[in-house]
């Protein structure tokens, strides 16, 4: 870029040779700061910014501060310079024009692309959040459903102790356990929480085949947890009777029913 005077426009020197002009120091400082104010586009054609949108932001702010804190410096009015032709204050704004036209075409479109790029970002935030929300219902939905489904199921395989209804007086030193299969802790469902010591099997016999092969009044206790339900064609009344019958008077006969 050649920003020489034109030759009414230069100043003539009073030190300098006859017939010789020359310009200022101020001039050819003007001269150079245009020339490196120029726009930064190479002669191939527009670059392309890389980078991702938060560097393309800070890299645009540092430029746009630049430029700004250029645009603010005031310059010298009373120089000859400034006092030439007005060809070549013309010549000046055309060329400034020419060189930051480009520069501000590029500026509102990365503008535009900011603010399109923000539009999208709080589409998606939005979005995102209206899918969190949704999901968060389902879950309290679901939880809902297992807290009522686990308070169900409790009640119908762990139901409340008999401890918790009344006071069970002693059993006695004769238990009977009828239906005890394998369970080592057969009277833990009676008495919650509390470890009962257990043989296992003693007498294998099948409870709907009477008389059972216990003698008269011979136990202090019978205990039938969930026991009665599981057998087939039998007579309830007769089955009570065994039971009272190889109880000791005042006998204790426990018994539960799903």
């Amino acid at each position: 870029m050649n920003l020489e005077p034109r030759r009414e426009d230069a100043v003539e020197d009073p030190n300098a040779p006859q017939g010789v002009l020359t310009t200022s120091a101020a001039t050819e400082a003007l001269a150079r700061e245009l020339y490196w104010a120029a726009s930064p586009i190479p002669e191939h054609g527009t670059a392309q910014l890389a980078g991702d949108p938060a560097d393309l932001v800070r890299r645009w702010s540092e430029l746009e501060a630049t430029l700004r804190r250029d645009s603010s410096v005031h310059l010298p009015q009373d120089e000859p310079f400034f006092r030439g032709g007005g060809s070549l204050k013309r010549w000046i704004k055309r060329t400034m024009f020419r060189a930051l036209r480009p520069l501000t075409r590029r500026y509102d479109r990365i503008d535009a692309d900011l603010a399109l790029l923000g539009i999208e970002t709080s589409r998606e935030l939005a979005l995102a959040r209206q899918d969190n929300v949704a999901l968060t219902m389902q879950l309290q939905e679901m939880r809902s459903v297992l807290q009522e489904f686990g308070s169900t199921l409790e009640a119908r395989v762990s139901p409340p102790s008999l401890m918790t209804q009344q006071e069970l007086p002693p059993l006695g030193d004769v238990v009977l356990e009828l239906g005890a299969g394998a369970n080592p802790h057969p009277r833990a469902t009676i008495h919650h929480d509390r470890i009962v010591h257990s043989d296992r099997i003693d007498v294998a016999h099948d409870l709907t085949s009477f008389p059972w092969p216990w003698a008269d009044a011979s136990v202090d206790a019978v205990i039938a947890i969930d026991v009665f339900e599981h057998l087939k064609d039998v007579d309830v009344q007769t089955w009570l009777d065994e039971c009272w019958r190889i109880l000791v008077p005042g006998g204790l006969l426990v018994m539960r029913l799903p």
